[in-house]
């Protein structure tokens, strides 16, 4: 009973500072305070460091690294919100049950790929928008703003292959090798592809609209036209499916592996 109530005021002064430094909205909070329950209860301590340090890496870099430039994404800077938190964190998170079911190493490593996504595209998105450099979408490779969603530069490129290894690293430590070295790399090439496709659906599905000046935006605004993707589809979804393609990919990988070692 103390470890539980010590777990819920833990999480609630999480959840509390990260909104009062503006980290997280109200409702980023909230989301992210349950999800850190959940995460406890079926994962642990080590799953909920390997979450930390996804969540704390990224909004270090983007309270410390300011864009040297104006960038398209409109929620740059800002506070995350639940959206956000659930679309980086949810399918993590719902992995988290099976750990401990007769695939539990299987299971392990889909949510450090998970958040090996999440971390490459956050690292991506935050230190390549701060070194600046060349940006060119990633289906057309013509020049586009700094932050617009489907664009790659350099730096952006680096920071992502940097992220996954890092959070493949983490993961790996604190959980005292639920997945072996080598399913660690693959892990770490897995969540750079997730940053790549995350890139390709953020240039092929996400709003971009354009003005009479030729600027580009993601978000409607009056003089502003769609010219390529979705209305509907934001930066949000583009993260949760990329994410989420990925997983399906690797998972039908340690199938197929099942399947030969029988």
């Amino acid at each position: 009973m103390i470890e539980i109530l010590a777990i819920v005021i833990g999480t609630m002064g999480f959840g509390w500072l990260t909104y009062r430094s503006k980290m997280l909205s109200a409702d980023g909070a909230i989301a992210a305070m349950l999800m850190g329950n959940w995460v406890l209860y079926f994962g642990g301590w080590p799953w909920i460091t390997a979450l930390l340090f996804f969540f704390l890496s990224g909004t270090l870099w983007g309270k410390t690294l300011r864009p040297v430039a104006e960038v398209a994404d409109p929620k740059a800077g800002q506070a995350r919100d639940w959206r956000q938190v659930f679309c980086n964190g949810g399918i993590f998170a719902l992995f988290s049950p099976g750990l401990y079911s007769s695939c539990g190493s299987e299971v392990a490593q889909l949510m450090a790929l998970s958040l090996c996504i999440s971390t490459a595209d956050t690292w991506a998105s935050e230190i390549g928008v701060y070194f600046g450099g060349k940006t060119f979408d990633v289906r057309s490779w013509k020049p586009v703003p700094q932050g617009l969603s489907g664009g790659v530069s350099a730096a952006g490129t680096i920071a992502a292959l940097l992220g996954a290894l890092a959070m493949s690293g983490v993961a790996y430590w604190t959980t005292a090798g639920a997945f072996s070295v080598s399913q660690g790399l693959m892990i770490s090439v897995g969540g750079f592809v997730g940053m790549l496709l995350d890139s390709w659906l953020g240039a092929t599905w996400q709003a971009r609209y354009q003005n009479e000046l030729h600027e580009w935006q993601e978000q409607p605004q009056t003089g502003w036209s769609l010219v390529s993707g979705r209305p509907w589809v934001d930066n949000d979804l583009v993260n949760f499916f990329s994410n989420l393609i990925v997983c399906i990919l690797y998972s039908l990988v340690l199938i197929l592996q099942f399947f030969i070692h029988l």
